[in-house]
């Protein structure tokens, strides 16, 4: 788990503010260079980022996932935030569900239900990483680390989305504990271009054949086994014409095609929802991650893992089915 330190900003600090304009490059990163303590390893402080004490000494990952459990920033990061917008006028729903009929112990019928609710805006999962890098060390009371941390978006200066670099100074600090711009050698068009998915469509197959094309015979972690399993077979029996997989950065992406139109889609790391979307293939596998996900009211459906998902899937595939 992430430190004791301060958690978040509510604003982008003025110290970050004249950093960046003092910076002599248009490109930068959320980055900052601490002295880290064999006494702070050894105590589990960096932990969370995969940074270890071993008998062989020092051991770090170069890229790093934040387990949402670090804190709200890293559950935003790979879940997204829905957020309820009071400041938009209310819009026509309707409820839909099955009853028991009166004097019938089997037969149903459909009730709706029609009501005003706020409008409500996704924002997607950014699914950034913070690459960690040893940089040297040194001996004073104890041996001591110095390590940069950097998170993984490459903005401009010029035209920097406010909201976007206050979530990732607030993804550092909440992982870290301490906040910094660095100008950088990645260049922007690099990370664009590590944000979209490279979608292929899989051989038709078994279960466990899926499961070996899908990880590409590498041996996946228990809990995204068992989610895939899941998932495979709610899907399965819905009878896609296509499996499809996606790659994109450290994210995995699995799903079903029913038609050049329909898709259903999930992210099998840590995401809690499922995406059922309704444009064609070709304009559904040339978006990025992030345009993927948050695309407009009616190209898709977001179905959260709630009890239930599963008929709300059915349901979902089996209305735009019928449609045609």
């Amino acid at each position: 788990m992430a430190g004791e330190w301060k958690q978040s900003f509510r604003k982008i600090p003025d110290s970050i503010v004249r950093a960046i304009t003092d910076l002599a490059d248009d490109e930068f990163q959320v980055a900052c260079v601490l002295w880290v303590k064999r006494s702070e390893l050894a105590e589990g402080m960096y932990s969370h980022l995969g940074i270890t004490l071993t008998p062989k000494g020092l051991k770090v990952l170069d890229d790093v996932l934040p387990s949402p459990e670090n804190g709200k920033a890293s559950r935003i990061n790979l879940d997204g935030e829905e957020i309820v917008r009071k400041d938009l006028p209310k819009i026509e729903k309707t409820a839909t569900w099955e009853a028991p009929s009166w004097g019938s112990y089997y037969r149903t019928h459909t009730m709706t239900r029609s009501y005003k609710a706020y409008q409500r805006e996704f924002i997607p999962a950014r699914g950034h990483t913070i690459a960690v890098e040893v940089l040297s060390e040194r001996q004073r009371e104890q041996l001591e680390w110095q390590i940069k941390f950097a998170v993984s978006q490459v903005f401009r200066r010029k035209n920097t989305d406010p909201d976007e670099l206050l979530f990732a100074l607030n993804l550092l600090q909440e992982n870290v504990g301490d906040v910094d711009v660095v100008s950088t050698t990645a260049s922007y068009k690099d990370f664009t271009a590590s944000v979209k998915v490279d979608w292929e469509i899989l051989p038709p197959g078994t279960r466990d054949q899926l499961v070996k094309a899908f990880f590409k015979g590498k041996t996946p972690e228990p809990a995204e086994e068992k989610r895939f399993f899941e998932r495979f077979q709610v899907l399965k029996k819905l009878d896609p014409k296509n499996w499809l997989r996606g790659t994109s950065g450290f994210l995995r992406y699995f799903g079903a095609q029913f038609a050049d139109d329909l898709v259903v889609f999930e992210c099998l790391n840590y995401g809690n929802a499922a995406y059922v979307m309704y444009e064609d293939w070709e304009t559904l596998s040339a978006k990025s991650r992030l345009e993927l996900l948050k695309g407009n009211e009616g190209d898709f459906d977001r179905v959260i893992h709630i009890k239930g998902w599963e008929a709300r899937i059915e349901e979902l595939v089996r209305a735009r089915r019928a449609r045609r």
